[in-house]
């Protein structure tokens, strides 16, 4: 695999994670809510 590739994966893996953390953070203050 290319180094370019395989930056390009760490970067997506990068914005998943912070997606899902947002997410998560969400769904947290949902919950508190109730």
């Amino acid at each position: 695999m290319l180094r370019k590739d395989y930056e390009q994966q760490i970067d997506q893996a990068e914005v998943a994670y912070q997606k899902a953390k947002y997410e998560l953070q969400r769904i947290e203050q949902e919950l508190k809510r109730e």
